[in-house]
């Protein structure tokens, strides 16, 4: 403990004692705006200062004396971390190096701050614990799923046991550009998202197989256009499939707005990749009711066609979704309008048939119906549908928008 005496008159002294603890290896303490290497030299200069005072205001023959007992700070470890050049830096993956100084009893965990802009190192490596009786002050982290072509910027971080951090300065490195991209022969394009909500969006793409059998193709997406690190499941599709490929992606942030590209590869590795597209999903509303988005019929031949929709039951359960459909439009329109319940249905020959699809739909789900023994030439009327309880437990009947197709001749 040290002690400093003076007159009672200097506790008029308009000026605040202040004893900061270091935020960085740099700065110990502070008076006056003033910074100081040591306690010493800090208390050295605050007596001075308040002789000089006392002296100015004419308090110097003041015989009242007081004793202020100044503690000494808790000591600070000293900690000295350095970022070091990366190593092993591929079009997607680098290792980030760099190394700390302890003293022997101190301890500290070290990790990486990364990033594509220097003001927004946002992204974070696991931490590692080292202590200074460890035989080596190096330590590096592999980091994965980065953009081919892409400047990148990182720094090291060190924690000590008392919560001060200290910083390496930042470096950069650029990923180089994927060989497989520019090797690729087939195309894709990344077309609008649709079937945006809270939580929900579908992703679309138009594929070109060009002269390959088949392609692996996926999505990339993410909260920022340069940070696509979020993927889809990769799916094989041959050229025999339509050439609009989508993929529903859930767990979405609600008032997000989310940036993706669409991704294809043929058998030899290479890929191209379609433009970044971004959406933003919508607000959540409470007791929101069941969506039903129907699809173009498609696989249309003299007596079959294939019809498509998804429904999503929103804030309701135990949704029974189904299908109508028939050569008689105004039989398939007023389905809604005549029941409240699936099986109060009636069906009446070509004029309406229906299709039961799930008799507990809980959350979402996506089906594809194959007609058959349809009339060749003839055009047909279709509308998916949802019976379901609402919040007042009242029986509910919804009908999509009636659609229809012509049968080939």
């Amino acid at each position: 403990m040290m002690k400093i005496k003076h007159n009672s008159a200097l506790m008029l002294v308009p000026v605040l004692l202040l004893v900061m603890a270091p935020h960085s290896s740099f700065a110990a303490f502070t008076f006056q705006d003033k910074s100081f290497d040591s306690f010493e030299s800090y208390v050295t200069f605050v007596a001075e200062y308040l002789i000089i005072w006392r002296e100015l205001h004419g308090q110097g023959a003041a015989t009242t004396t007081r004793t202020i007992v100044t503690p000494e700070p808790s000591p600070v470890s000293s900690v000295d971390v350095d970022t070091r050049l990366p190593d092993d830096v591929t079009s997607h993956e680098a290792r980030l190096q760099g190394r700390i100084r302890l003293e022997k009893n101190d301890n500290a965990s070290v990790w990486f701050e990364y990033g594509t802009s220097s003001r927004k190192l946002t992204t974070t490596t696991p931490r590692e614990y080292r202590e200074g009786t460890d035989r080596s002050n190096r330590f590096d982290q592999k980091i994965q799923k980065l953009v081919d072509d892409q400047v990148y910027y990182y720094r090291a971080v060190a924690e000590n046991d008392q919560g001060v951090r200290f910083y390496g300065k930042v470096r950069t490195f650029l990923t180089p550009v994927d060989p497989r991209i520019q090797r690729s022969a087939l195309r894709v394009q990344t077309l609008s998202a649709t079937d945006v909500d809270e939580a929900r969006a579908t992703f679309r793409a138009r594929l070109d197989w060009r002269d390959e059998p088949y392609m692996y193709v996926w999505f990339e997406y993410g909260e920022e256009d340069n940070e696509l690190y979020e993927t889809t499941p990769i799916r094989r599709v041959f050229d025999t499939h339509p050439r609009d490929y989508e993929r529903t992606v859930r767990r979405l942030e609600q008032r997000q707005t989310y940036y993706y590209r669409a991704v294809g590869e043929d058998a030899d590795g290479s890929r191209s990749y379609g433009v970044v597209k971004r959406f933003t999903t919508k607000r959540d509303i409470e007791n929101e009711t069941p969506k039903i988005t129907v699809k173009r019929a498609d696989n249309i031949t003299l007596h079959t066609a294939v019809v498509r929709a998804t429904i999503d039951m929103n804030d309701f359960n135990e949704g029974i979704t189904f299908l109508v459909y028939g050569e008689d439009r105004e039989e398939i329109n007023e389905v809604d309008e005549r029941y409240d319940r699936y099986r109060q249905i009636r069906e009446y020959g070509d004029e309406r048939q229906k299709v039961l699809l799930d008799d507990d739909l809980d959350r979402f789900d996506t089906y594809e119906v194959k007609l058959t023994g349809l009339d060749l030439d003839t055009t047909h009327y279709y509308a998916f549908g949802v019976s379901y309880e609402d919040e007042n437990e009242d029986d509910v009947l919804l009908l999509s928008r009636t659609q229809s197709f012509k049968t080939k001749r």
